[in-house]
C-alpha cells in the first residue's frame, strides 16, 4: 500500500482535494490539515483526515524565526513573527508521531506554515502543485513551484519534450483567447466559502491566548475591499499609437515579495528607461485586486511627474495591441509571450528563459492537462504522481 498525504492548508484546498481518487487500489489517501472546518468537512464526507494542532509549541520555538519569515501567514496573512514561530514549532513537534508512515506528501505551493513544517521534516517525499493560470492545466514539480522549482533551475529539460506544431499551438491560442474573455475563475467565491473562511479564522485564532493576541494584530491589517480606482479617473488610452505595457502586481503578492528584488515602483522605473530608449509611450495598469491605497496614491503622483500613463483598458486588449511588455514576474508575462510580444522580465519567473519552442512545450507537454483547479471533475492522483516521477 502506498500512503499519500494531501496537505490541505485551507478550505479552498479542501474543495480541490475532495475530488481526488486513485485508479490504483494500492494507493491510500489521507488529508492532513491544521483547519477545524476542513476536519469537519472531511468527517461529513467520510474522508480520512489528520488534524495538527497549533497550540503545542516547543519551548525553543523562537529559533525558527528564519524558517517562518517568508511564509504566507507573515507576508500576506498578518501573523506576527512570534505567533508564527509557535505555530510552526507546534506542527514540528507532532510530525514524527503522526505522519511518518506516509510515502508521499502532495503540497499546494509550499509557502504556508503547515507546508513548510512537513517539507523540513520529509523533504524527499514532497510533491508540489500550483496553478498554471492556463485553462485546465496545473503545474507539478518535485522541488517546488515558481522560482523554487526544478524547471526554473533547469529549463533545458523542456528541450527533451516532443515538439509541438505551430498549427496545434495556434488553435490552442484561439481557445485561450476565448477563455480569457470570461471572468477569472478565482473571482467565483461563494458566500458559503466566505463564511467558512471567517469561521476558521475565528476558531483557529481563539484556540489559545497567543492566537487571540495575534488575531487583534491580523484584524488591524485587514483591508475589506480592493482600492476603488474610480476616484483616480483613469481613462481608456489610445491603443492605436505604439506603446509599452507595464502591468502591475498586487503589492502583497508572494511572487513579488519572495521571488523578486523589485517592487511595483521599481518596475515602473525600469519600464520608463525602456520606453525612453525605444521612443515609445508607457502605459501602466494597476492590478484590480490591489488593496494598498497608499502605494496607489504614490504611483498616481509618479505618473504626474515621470511621463507615463495610468490606464483602465482591458488587459487583453493592451497585451494584443502593445509593442512590448515589461513585467516583474506575474503570469501576464507568460501571456505576453503567448501573444508573441517581446517581454522584459525583472523578477525571478519560471518562464524568464523561455523561447517560443520552450513556451509551446511547457504549455502542451510539461503541464498536467485536463486538471482544472476550479472545476468539479474527479482528479486521478496516479496521473499526477506518474507525471512527476517520469512514468
Amino acid at each position: 500500500m502506498r500512503n499519500i498525504a494531501l496537505v490541505c492548508d485551507c478550505i479552498e484546498r479542501f474543495w480541490f482535494f475532495k475530488r481526488f481518487y486513485s485508479s490504483q487500489p494500492e494507493y491510500s489517501m489521507t488529508l492532513i490539515t491544521n483547519d477545524l472546518v476542513v476536519r469537519l468537512l472531511c468527517a461529513w464526507n467520510k474522508i480520512p483526515c489528520i488534524q495538527l494542532s497549533q497550540t503545542s509549541p516547543m519551548p525553543e520555538y523562537a529559533q525558527y524565526a528564519d524558517k517562518v519569515a517568508n511564509s504566507s501567514e507573515i507576508t500576506v496573512g498578518g501573523y506576527q513573527q512570534d505567533f508564527a514561530c509557535k505555530v510552526y514549532s507546534s506542527y514540528l513537534s507532532q510530525l514524527p508521531a503522526k505522519l511518518a508512515h506516509f510515502d508521499t506528501f502532495l503540497i499546494w505551493n509550499g509557502q504556508q506554515l503547515l507546508d513548510k513544517s512537513i517539507i523540513d521534516v520529509f523533504p524527499e517525499q514532497c510533491v508540489y502543485m500550483e496553478l498554471s493560470n492556463l485553462p485546465s492545466k496545473i503545474f507539478v514539480d518535485k522541488l517546488g513551484v515558481n522560482a523554487m522549482s526544478s524547471l526554473f533551475f533547469h529549463p533545458e529539460v523542456l528541450d527533451k519534450e516532443e515538439p509541438v506544431s505551430d498549427e496545434f499551438h495556434q488553435q490552442w491560442v484561439v481557445e485561450y483567447e476565448q477563455y480569457k474573455m470570461a471572468p477569472p475563475p478565482q473571482s467565483k467565491v461563494t458566500k458559503f466559502q466566505l463564511y467558512c473562511r471567517a469561521i476558521n479564522m475565528l476558531v483557529t485564532s481563539c484556540s489559545s491566548i497567543a492566537g487571540i493576541k495575534n488575531l487583534r494584530h491580523r484584524m488591524k491589517k485587514i483591508t475589506p475591499e480592493p482600492v476603488d480606482f474610480s476616484q483616480f479617473h483613469l481613462k481608456n488610452a489610445d491603443l492605436e499609437q505604439p506603446f509599452i505595457f507595464c502591468p502591475l502586481q498586487v503589492s502583497s503578492d508572494t511572487q513579488l515579495l519572495i521571488h523578486s528584488d523589485f517592487n511595483n515602483k521599481d518596475i515602473i522605473r525600469e519600464a520608463i528607461k525602456i520606453a525612453d530608449e525605444k521612443g515609445l509611450s508607457l502605459y501602466v495598469k494597476f492590478h484590480p485586486a490591489e488593496r494598498n491605497l497608499t502605494e496607489v496614491k504614490e504611483i498616481v503622483e509618479m505618473s504626474q511627474t515621470q511621463g507615463f500613463t495610468l490606464v483602465a483598458n482591458n488587459t487583453n486588449d493592451l497585451l494584443r495591441q502593445c509593442n512590448e511588455v515589461v513585467v516583474n514576474n506575474s503570469t501576464v508575462g507568460l501571456e505576453s509571450m503567448i501573444y508573441g510580444k517581446p517581454t522584459h522580465v525583472f523578477g525571478r519567473a519560471l518562464y524568464k528563459s523561455f523561447d517560443n519552442e520552450r513556451l509551446k512545450k511547457y504549455i502542451h507537454r510539461y503541464l498536467i492537462n485536463d486538471v482544472d483547479y476550479f472545476a468539479d471533475h474527479p482528479v486521478d492522483v496516479v496521473v499526477i504522481l506518474n507525471k512527476v516521477e517520469g512514468k
